[in-house]
Order: structure tokens, then sequence, then C-alpha cells
């Protein structure tokens, strides 16, 4: 059986060696924006969460996100998500949504690869494009 974990700051470090891999891998398409060092920081500062997808003792992947403030809404951001067997863990996302709800959250948004789009269920409402100067 699968649950959705979420890691306090004060604890992600001592995880990391586990976790980072699954970090690693959501990063190779993120344009080298992030390295996984940037991704630990935020962490251990407070300004991102982790979510981590387990059976039993197993690590199945990680669920990264980050409360963003827009002028007209807040929003809680995935930042990050990789792992593996999706289809038996994505049912627990609805923690993440009930963590944004008190939090004060409007929406959960995501951006990334279209096909997240189809296996999240959730509406696509943009792309993004990039210039490689």
């Amino acid at each position: 059986m699968t649950v959705l974990v979420g890691i306090p700051s004060a604890d992600v470090a001592r995880a990391w060696p586990v976790l980072e891999p699954f970090v690693i891998e959501a990063l190779e398409h993120a344009g080298d924006r992030y390295g996984p060092d940037d991704v630990l920081a935020s962490l251990t500062a407070g300004k991102r969460q982790m979510w981590v997808p387990m059976d039993g003792a197993e690590v199945l992947g990680i669920v990264i996100t980050e409360i963003i403030e827009y002028p007209r809404l807040k929003a809680a951001t995935v930042f990050a998500l990789a792992g593996k067997r999706f289809s038996e863990w994505f049912c627990h996302l609805e923690v993440i949504e009930e963590w944004a709800r008190s939090h004060g959250c409007a929406v959960v948004e995501m951006s990334g690869r279209r096909g997240w789009a189809r296996r999240l269920a959730w509406r696509e409402c943009w792309v993004g494009m990039e210039k490689v100067l």
C-alpha cells in the first residue's frame, strides 16, 4: 500500500542520499537552471517542500512543491516530480491538494513536459518555450 509522506525541512538532509537520485532525474529536463545542491538548499531552508511516495520502506519518487504568491492568487507549484510506479501513488496527490488549501492556495500548478498533463489528468493551460542563446 502506498502513501505520500511530507518530509520536514529539518529531516531532508538526512534522507538526501535516497532522494537525490530522484531529484537528479527530475532536473534532467530543467535546462541547467538548478542543480541538486540548489534544490537541497531550498528544501532545508524551508522555501520548498519535499513529498515522498512510499510503499512500505521503499521510496517510489519525489514531489517538490513551492508556494508562490502571485498578485491575485496564491498557488502551490509542483517544482519537481520524478519516480516510478506512478499509477500506484498519483492518487495520493490529494494530500498535496489538501496541504495547499490549508495554506490558502487557490490552485496547484506545474510546468513540465506535455505528457504530465495527460498523466495527472490536469488541464493544460500554457506551453513553455525557450531559445538557447
